[in-house]
């Protein structure tokens, strides 16, 4: 009894004075070890920290880091508890279970303005606990020291999106194993650091996000243009038996009112909503409605006959349509002729809609406007055929729903 109530002596006289000397309380009149402010040497007893409940233990106001207590009813059996990285964590309950580890912390993704890391790492417990909700956090620091280390805040999911504020930082992922019974949060373990962050230089070839509406498209070089290697699929769909009108809102067909056929061939647009109304804004941003000059530039790269005209309306080229069509007979019926799309472009068989609103040709033709208008009431369009390797230029109504393509501007 008497050497307890030394022990709570010198822990009040610690306390009250600040004193900087090393305090041993033994049972053989030793001096405390020289890396320890405190020693506690006994053969025959313990060191009891403060006994609490798991409600207690959370109502303790402002917990230090590395604060411990012996939580009674943590887990149902109670464990040895340290504060730590703002959180509770089990050192050792009372059955024995060991906290879960993390290893092998670690993350994937391209180091660019723009993009998307993963987190990764390798979950173990020694009692075979199930992970339960770990903890996960993103860090961002000036070199691959950690110098300047901070927490990114907001990102404590499994995924990150890398920031214009992270540009020239280095990047690390950090978990604390979370076990959904037994000794529950482990010990956080933060992977090496990646970096530096640069801005994200797009590519043609590349796929792209139309922000505004989440809609990713895929792209092709042809020469020395970027296209779009897909139909344009933008704006509200309306039913193909109404007209698209000029209503600050981008309106659709899709054939046959289906919206799985815009999913699939794009949407379908009447000439002057594809136009915006002279305003020539229907496509994603540094993107723009290809016109008769770009139209005719493709043609003549892809067709291996003699050169194309572009003021001539018709059938034009040798086998220009064949270069530009998907292959097999899913988007075109049989026999789409001369079809091989060497150049990428994967022109569907689309269909389009009549000024009626009536549904023609489906994996029949693919017919697309121009930004250029024809005379009158026409625009200019192209149509390729499946059963033909030439593109047909024309004037049409411009009542009609055909395909759009953007053209990188």
């Amino acid at each position: 009894m008497k050497n307890i109530k030394l022990f709570f002596l010198v822990i009040a006289i610690l306390a009250s004075s600040n004193l900087a000397a090393q305090v041993a309380v033994t049972n053989d009149g030793s001096s405390a070890d020289g890396s320890a402010m405190l020693e506690v040497k006994s053969t025959s007893k313990g060191l009891l920290p403060p006994r609490v409940t798991e409600a207690e233990m959370y109502a303790i106001a402002d917990p230090a880091e590395g604060l411990i207590v012996y939580c009674t009813d943590y887990n149902t059996n109670g464990c040895l508890m340290v504060y730590s990285n703002s959180i509770w964590k089990c050192l050792f309950d009372g059955v024995g279970n060991l906290a879960p580890v993390a290893s092998n912390v670690s993350f994937t993704g391209t180091l660019e303005i723009g993009r998307s890391l993963i987190g990764s790492y390798t979950y173990t417990d020694n009692e075979s606990d199930p992970e339960g909700a770990s903890l996960y956090q993103w860090y961002c620091a000036d070199d691959a020291s950690g110098t300047n280390e901070a927490a990114i805040s907001g990102a404590t999911s499994l995924t990150y999106t890398l920031a214009a504020a992270d540009e020239t930082k280095y990047i690390s992922f950090e978990v604390i194993p979370v076990a959904q019974t037994g000794a529950r949060s482990g010990t956080a373990v933060l992977s090496t650091y990646q970096g530096p962050v640069t801005q994200y230089i797009w590519t043609c070839g590349e796929s792209f996000i139309d922000a505004r509406d989440g809609q990713s498209y895929t792209t092709v070089q042809i020469g020395t243009q970027c296209w779009m290697a897909e139909n344009l699929n933008f704006g509200t769909m309306i039913s193909t038996s109404l007209d698209q009108t000029d209503n600050s809102v981008y309106e659709k067909y899709c054939y046959s009112n289906s919206s799985a056929n815009c999913d699939t061939y794009g949407g379908l647009y009447q000439y002057m909503e594809a136009a915006q109304y002279g305003v020539f804004d229907i496509c994603p941003a540094g993107w723009d409605l290809a016109n008769n000059d770009q139209w005719c530039l493709l043609f003549n790269y892809v067709d291996t006959g003699p050169t194309i005209s572009c003021s001539q309306l018709g059938f034009v080229g040798t086998d220009v349509g064949g270069h530009l069509k998907e292959t097999g007979t899913v988007h075109w019926g049989s026999p789409n002729t001369g079809a091989t799309n060497s150049s990428g472009f994967t022109a569907l068989g689309a269909g389009f809609t009549s000024p009626d609103g009536t549904g023609v040709f489906l994996r029949g033709w693919g017919r697309f406007w121009s930004a250029d208008m024809g005379g009158g009431i026409t625009g200019y369009s192209y149509t390729l055929l499946w059963h033909e390797q030439r593109v047909e230029r024309q004037w049409d109504n411009i009542n009609n729903g055909y395909s759009l393509r953007c053209i990188k501007d």
